[in-house]
């Protein structure tokens, strides 16, 4: 038997304007699941971007798009729905008002806000692994991770692998006692696919392990495609099949790099090509190597232009300002290096006043003439 379902991750409702982002999810995702027929559909964490009034615009376009989500499953047969928590500081349990749909005969439909396993009714195990936050992080897992191998057929989840817990992300509150999963452990436990939400970016750990990346695009410097995940599954043989189904409508926020000392042409010249590039949001990253031509009036150019422009973002990286920081670090840290002695409270201060007056003057003075001068300094206060 083929088992199928859609995987969608990190719609961060709230973090861009409702008509933009259901406008996307309608020509995208929800076109999809009209045209196609799918088991189950997963929302794996970050629904919501932050808290928000439930008669904001984005909460209303929120519920319109579930509702249509559910309406679809009754239509076309989608047996499955799973919403899936992710990072506190983003769904803060928010979609919990979503639980309405629990009730409704038709479809078979749950919020997951805390770690659970089940079994759907054609047999198929699985795990939800929603983002918690915990002190014995062992210990509570160790019902559902203590297992043989291959004991769930999938997992769905939000959080970080160690393979992407250096990754920062833009608008992204690191939560301490959030777990950091051990991908080669945690891969051993399913037969398939393992989906998690979490990092912005769509990638693979160990061929086996699925990050979907964020349905939509909101900040620079993730130029990479948005979407879903598509998967087949063949319950017989447990061979799988996993497509990346691109968000063509995300709005693009694209980076340009302008070096300005290999630009040749006047500040028209230099607009013109800058507006060549942009297509939605276009940041200018204006680069100035160490030389001693002066760009002030450039840059005194490029920041009045672009000032108040909210389609441009202008970033002036002036390398002569970096190199004369990187510089004064460079002789702080040797004064450090050389004088450490200075903030050792176990050395006495007369052979402080020693070695510092060998080190800076390369000067001979005994400690006890520098004890005699002291001591003399010492009865004149008094």
């Amino acid at each position: 038997m083929i088992f199928t379902a859609v995987v969608i991750a990190d719609i961060h409702v709230g973090a861009i304007k409702p008509d933009q982002l259901f406008m996307e999810l309608k020509h995208g995702f929800l076109q999809f699941l009209e045209t196609h027929y799918v088991d189950m559909v997963v929302f794996a964490g970050d629904f919501f971007n932050s808290i928000i009034p439930l008669n904001a615009p984005s909460a209303i376009k929120a519920f319109q798009f579930m509702e249509d989500v559910v309406h679809i499953a009754e239509k076309n047969g989608i047996r499955y729905i799973r919403m899936i928590e992710g990072t506190l500081s983003h769904d803060n349990f928010q979609i919990v008002n979503f639980k309405l749909y629990e009730r409704y005969p038709t479809i078979n439909f749950r919020v997951i806000t805390s770690v659970t396993e089940e079994t759907l009714d054609n047999g198929l195990h699985i795990l939800y692994l929603p983002e918690e936050y915990m002190e014995a992080v062992k210990e509570y897992y160790r019902p559902y991770l203590v297992r043989p191998k291959k004991s769930y057929d999938f997992i769905f989840g939000h959080g970080m692998f160690k393979e992407t817990s250096f990754v920062k992300q833009d608008e992204e509150a690191a939560i301490s006692k959030a777990p950091i999963w051990e991908s080669k452990y945690l891969g051993s436990l399913a037969k398939g696919p393992i989906f998690f939400g979490h990092i912005h970016t769509a990638q693979v750990i160990r061929k086996h392990i699925y990050y979907v990346g964020s349905y939509s695009r909101w900040v620079y410097g993730q130029e990479e495609p948005k979407g879903f995940c598509l998967m087949a599954y063949d319950t017989d043989s447990g061979k799988y099949m996993v497509e990346f189904i691109e968000n063509t409508e995300a709005r693009h926020y694209d980076t340009l790099v302008l070096h300005l000392d290999r630009f040749e042409g006047n500040m028209d010249d230099l607009l013109a090509f800058c507006k060549r590039f942009k297509k939605d949001h276009l940041r200018i990253q204006v680069i100035i190597e160490p030389s001693e031509r002066d760009y002030s009036y450039e840059t005194s150019f490029l920041k009045e232009y672009f000032a108040g422009r909210s389609d441009y973002k202008l970033e002036i990286i002036d390398k002569r300002e970096v190199s004369k920081q990187e510089e004064m670090e460079k002789k702080v840290n040797q004064l450090l290096t050389d004088y450490n002695f200075l903030f050792d409270k176990s050395v006495p201060v007369g052979t402080k006043i020693h070695k510092f007056i060998k080190r800076k003057y390369q000067k001979e003075v005994s400690e006890e003439k520098i004890k005699e001068v002291l001591n003399l300094n010492v009865e004149k206060i008094k």
